[in-house]
């Protein structure tokens, strides 16, 4: 286990990934199909008088437990109806500061990738250092 705190010695791997089959959330077919999950993790919450979690960590969300929630539920209907698990899940991240006064950019946009099937993992290696804008 990690320990939380500041990181005091960061470091630098690259990956080799092929994401098969993926929950890609940049595209709307998998929007509608994660607001799908949520209409029926919300119901069955209800039903059973519990709440669902909450993201929260600011403004940004950082601590995502609804999302993470969600994804999970979706990959349990998947498997109620007979479907296959999706391999991996990316999606945008709108992070920070908006970049310039009026800007829909942010600060800190980023991409994540969650792989879920460790075989997507091709391969890892260690960047060349002189290639590295962070001299790791």
């Amino acid at each position: 286990m990690i320990p939380k705190g500041a990181i005091n010695d960061p470091g630098l791997v690259g990956a080799i990934l092929d994401l098969g089959l993926c929950l890609d959330l940049t595209t709307r077919t998998a929007l509608d199909e994660v607001a799908r999950a949520y209409d029926l993790l919300i119901s069955s919450y209800a039903s059973s008088g519990n709440m669902p979690p909450v993201n929260s960590g600011g403004p940004d969300l950082l601590k995502r437990a609804l999302d993470c929630e969600v994804i999970e539920a979706l990959h349990g209907y998947r498997y109620q109806r007979g479907l296959p698990s999706y391999d991996a899940v990316r999606a945008p991240f709108l992070e920070d500061s908006p970049l310039y006064p009026g800007a829909g950019f942010r600060a800190r946009n980023h991409i994540q990738i969650a792989v879920r099937n460790i075989a997507c993992i091709k391969g890892y290696f260690r960047p060349i250092q002189d290639a590295s804008p962070w001299g790791v």
